[in-house]
């Protein structure tokens, strides 16, 4: 047995072998029989820092928050994803890097269905840069704001946008998640 100690964090999402050569030697002095070499492991980002967003208009919708503030829920909200992960052995942790109210109503390009309509393409189609560039740019700066890993945008049912029943994709790479 053996344990290994990087002297620095490992890269997320970079591939690892581990190697041990014949000149090592046990607290006895003796020397392998063979070179050991491990099968790759790949490092994931166990932490998930998120930052959410919502239109300035959301408390006019009525949801139902239990009488929360937003930054409560919001928390409780991650709280439950996280639970649910660590219970499906999922991997990983959501932490909160900060929220806040938006409106995109002076969005230069907006279509005939409204800012949030666009917003919820752009979200979905990130990585086509000739689909709303302008929000979709505004997206990559507030998660720059708040060093985050993965934008949510947090909204009601018949706000606007395209309704949501069921799953969908979501833009996402190793580098940028967007829902």
């Amino acid at each position: 047995t053996f344990t290994l100690s990087p002297s620095d964090n490992l890269s997320n999402y970079t591939s690892y072998k581990t190697i041990v050569t014949t000149a090592v030697k046990d607290s006895s002095g003796n020397t392998l029989s063979s070179q050991y070499e491990s099968s790759s492991i790949t490092t994931v980002n166990t932490e998930i820092r998120v930052v959410v967003i919502y239109p300035v208009d959301r408390q006019s919708y009525g949801w139902y928050m239990g009488g929360a503030d937003n930054e409560t829920f919001i928390k409780s909200a991650i709280s439950r994803t996280n639970a649910i992960w660590e219970s499906q052995d999922v991997g990983g942790n959501m932490t909160l890097a900060g929220h806040k109210s938006i409106d995109f109503s002076s969005y230069s390009s907006a279509s005939s269905s409204g800012w949030k309509a666009d917003l919820n393409s752009a979200l979905m189609n990130h990585t086509d840069t000739s689909i709303h560039q302008e929000l979709q740019d505004n997206l990559t700066s507030i998660m720059d704001e708040y060093s985050a890993d993965c934008l949510i945008y947090w909204r009601a049912y018949g706000d606007n946008g395209s309704s949501a029943s069921g799953a969908s994709e979501i833009g996402a790479d190793k580098n940028r998640c967007l829902m």
